[in-house]
């Protein structure tokens, strides 16, 4: 009898998940393409379309403890509504016998999107970028540009008005301040630079060279047409001076912290980044045991389901999700621990589902 109870209780979720998953993976991309039409571009639109279908993992992993959430909550209060799930209880089977089934499947999806955000995600984030920049190409937006950036080097910081990545040339003006022993010993300013894969090394015209002794005492001015220049960074740290987090998987991230806290940067946005993609799997098994306790709960004559569903599945989610980007700026800009950042609103939650099931024992 459980046996054929399971199988009618899972199907009838499976049904829904489906459903949800797909309806909220659709608006998503809608509204994501209703944003890329409106780019005014020349570059050919399968760059675009590529763009949009690289997006699609991205928007799976997001949207997978939304979809859970609504599917688990629907479902569960269907059976109140049906009395179905009174028949079911008056049979002698527990409520928590009962939804078994759909949080044996959350647990399941629990280390799927650990594996599938790191391995699937990350990559097609990666090459959703790369098409969002071809397309973007000549258009009226700054994709192409790296736009006033001040950058710490190994041996020095660098100030850069704006990086042209097509020209792979700066303009506008450029700074660099070269230390040793964290003392100033030259300053160097330009005009204008033009780097030179070839060979490595940057052209810069309009050159002011200040050469600077231990005291900081000015040791000599030299102004130059025209100076070759060869930095111990490569050409790639200039133009990507920031990874996205989002294009690394957890393993990459480790790399990432680590070579940025060698070279004294800030992995505080990696590490929270880290941390996020370690917690936010666990949501999936969180939100199926508050969905299926709150779809069970309260007078279902005044809502049907559906609207209940609703109503439950986007208050929850907007909490979480507002919560976990607060958190998650917090950590970003060194105010709490990158962990703490990272796993505050999913053990919230945790310790809500706790909560819910302690109160409603049966």
């Amino acid at each position: 009898m459980k046996r054929i109870l399971d199988r009618y209780v899972f199907f009838e979720f499976l049904k829904s998940f489906v459903f949800s998953l797909l309806g909220l993976i659709l608006m998503l991309l809608i509204a994501r393409a209703l944003v890329a039409f409106k780019v005014d571009t020349r570059q050919p639109k399968i760059h675009m379309y590529l763009y949009l279908l690289y997006s699609i993992p991205d928007m799976v992993a997001f949207v997978l403890p939304m979809a859970m959430m609504f599917a688990v909550c629907f479902v569960v209060a269907q059976f109140t509504v049906s009395r179905e799930l009174v028949a079911m209880l008056s049979a002698g089977v527990a409520f928590y016998r009962i939804v078994m089934p759909i949080w044996i499947f959350a647990a399941i999806l629990v280390p799927v999107l650990f594996v599938f955000q790191n391995f699937v995600a990350t990559p097609a984030n990666r090459m959703s970028s790369e098409e969002e920049a071809a397309f973007k190409k000549d258009s009226a937006t700054i994709k192409d540009i790296v736009w006033q950036r001040n950058l710490r080097g190994r041996e020095g910081f660098y100030f850069i008005y704006y990086l042209d990545r097509k020209e792979q040339t700066i303009k506008g003006g450029f700074n660099y301040i070269e230390l040793k022993h964290d003392k100033p010993v030259r300053m160097m300013q330009a005009n204008s630079g033009k780097f030179d894969p070839a060979t490595g090394e940057w052209t810069f015209s309009r050159v002011r060279n200040i050469s600077f002794g231990d005291d900081l005492a000015v040791l000599k001015v030299e102004n130059e047409d025209t100076r070759v220049e060869k930095f111990p960074e490569d050409y790639d740290f200039f133009e990507n001076p920031m990874r996205d987090a989002s294009e690394l998987n957890l393993f990459e991230l480790a790399e990432e912290i680590a070579r940025k806290k060698k070279m004294g940067f800030d992995s505080a946005p990696y590490s929270v980044q880290f941390h996020s993609l370690l917690a936010f799997p666990f949501l999936c098994m969180i939100v199926a045991v508050i969905a299926s306790i709150a779809g069970a709960g309260g007078n279902h004559r005044s809502t049907g389901p559906l609207i209940r569903a609703l109503l439950v599945s986007a208050v929850t989610i907007l909490i979480y999700y507002l919560g976990s980007g607060l958190f998650n700026n917090l950590g970003n800009n060194g105010v709490i621990y990158p962990w703490l950042a990272s796993w505050t609103p999913t053990v919230g939650f945790f310790c809500a589902a706790v909560f819910l099931i302690l109160r409603n024992r049966k």
